[in-house]
């Protein structure tokens, strides 16, 4: 039985209890001259059982199940074995010349259901309430829960791809040009420090993310030389900007990944950002060549990128936002419209 009381049993408890006082009272007030017989106080008590059985044990094992029919006849019967104790002991013992002196009868059981039936009534409502209010804060934390692991999740596949990405890019310059390793490696370092350290929370400032954009991009132009080239364009109100952290620079680096991938030469690669009052706009172009070898490799990889961007604006923005992408001959077009927060709604 005690397996079967919830967590919130302590305050739904004090709130019956309440109710069962109050119905105590009104029987000791019910009297010309205040009083509460020894006998009304046992009903009462014993009635009080009644109530526990019904909520405690037969509401949880039956009831909330869904096996209602199993619930109704429990409750029939609780009724009948609780009345026909009141009916042949109790009141003969406490009112032997009054209500005890009758015999059992039936009609006695169902004028004891009638008589217990308000009080119960009260209590099953305030219960089945209680237990409604638990089940939905369950619901929301358990969705609250499977939201914060899936963002983990997400956060854990963009991180790795985005480092082996740079680190591929390091190592092919330390062996050709040393000198440009070392910037590299630092721009590497800023980036990495953004990234497993200051993300932590559901929002970033747009400026810091911008920076770690520009990194990014500085480590991938090191690595074009002269096959091709790149155009950032930034423009806004960027200060006192909050943003969801991984989205741009993930869009981005699928940007590179989708034409480094799929061209030797050629890479046209234009990036454009602009921040309103209450809205960011991200573009992205770049050019892939169809005929590469390794062409369906790096759309699949950018289709993974975007699933996951998309899957993290559909959790943390509400739904507030529109992502397209598609080709537009041999150049892949990305447009993507989120919100933006301020610094002083930026923490809601």
């Amino acid at each position: 039985m005690l397996r079967l009381i919830p967590k919130n049993w302590k305050t739904d408890t004090y709130i019956i209890g309440l109710v069962w006082l109050s119905t105590l009272l009104l029987i000791v007030f019910s009297h010309e001259q205040p009083h509460l017989h020894v006998g009304e106080a046992v009903y009462m008590v014993f009635r009080g059982l009644l109530a526990v059985l019904l909520l405690y044990v037969l509401l949880p094992r039956f009831f909330y199940k869904g096996e209602y029919a199993l619930f109704t006849l429990s409750a029939v019967l609780a009724f009948a074995v609780f009345g026909s104790f009141e009916e042949g002991v109790i009141e003969p013992f406490f009112f032997p010349y009054t209500r005890g002196a009758d015999p059992w009868s039936v009609t006695g059981v169902i004028y004891m259901a009638i008589e217990t039936m308000p009080m119960i009534a009260v209590m099953t409502f305030i219960k089945l309430a209680w237990d409604s209010k638990e089940a939905q804060e369950n619901l929301v934390a358990a969705h609250s829960e499977k939201m914060e692991s899936e963002l983990k999740f997400l956060r854990s596949q963009i991180n790795p791809h985005i480092l082996f990405n740079a680190l591929n890019n390091i190592y092919s310059h330390s062996l050709t040009d040393t000198g440009k390793a070392p910037d590299m490696l630092l721009k590497l370092s800023d980036l990495l420090r953004y990234t497993l350290y200051e993300c932590s929370e559901d929002l970033v400032p747009l400026e810091r993310e911008l920076v770690s954009i520009n990194n990014y991009i500085a480590i991938q132009e090191m690595g074009l030389e002269g096959r091709g080239f790149i155009d950032l364009h930034i423009e806004g109100d960027t200060q006192g900007k909050f943003i969801l952290p991984f989205v741009l620079i993930t869009l981005v680096e699928n940007c590179f990944k989708h034409s480094f991938d799929t061209q030797d030469k050629g890479i046209e690669i234009r990036i454009s950002i602009k921040a309103g009052a209450d809205k960011l706009c991200l573009k992205t172009e770049n050019s892939f060549d169809e005929d590469h070898r390794t062409e369906n490799e790096g759309v699949k990889e950018k289709g993974v990128g975007i699933a996951n961007v998309r899957r993290r604006l559909e959790l943390l923005s509400g739904g507030e936002f529109s992502l397209t992408h598609g080709r537009n001959g041999d150049v892949y077009v990305l447009e993507l419209e989120m919100p933006l927060k301020t610094k002083g709604a930026g923490r809601d």
